[in-house]
């Protein structure tokens, strides 16, 4: 599960929750910058077809900053080839199965159920 939240929903999540902390920190600030960068993108780009619309001239392309969209999109690609490196090891420790002594059950408990008291019994 930890895998596929990893890499399906956000970056660093799933090896967050696997215990991989630093590795999953990074991961989710890099995917979280990423588009953070992408909306202020998005903003630029509405307010400028905005004010090109009260102007009734036509947008220039050069307010697009297409830059700026190259840049989230790389940034997230590396948050997410990053999870998936992660998710990799996670799953290749899995594979290998427990590394120290397997916890063994606890002793049962007695054979007899406790006995209610009826009411009324003092306590």
């Amino acid at each position: 599960m930890a895998i596929l939240l990893n890499q399906l929903a956000t970056p660093g999540l799933g090896s967050w929750l696997m215990g991989h902390r630093w590795a999953g920190a990074g991961q989710m600030v890099l995917a979280c910058a990423a588009v953070g960068l992408a909306v202020v993108w998005f903003a630029a780009v509405l307010r400028a077809a905005w004010n090109s619309l009260e102007a009734g001239e036509p947008l220039d392309a050069q307010v697009l900053h297409l830059a700026w969209l190259q840049r989230a999109v790389v940034w997230f690609a590396v948050a997410w080839a990053w999870a998936g490196v992660t998710s990799l090891q996670i799953w290749w420790e899995a594979s290998r199965g427990p590394s120290g002594p397997v916890p063994q059950a606890p002793p049962p408990g007695p054979a007899v159920p406790p006995r209610l008291r009826e009411p009324g019994e003092g306590a």
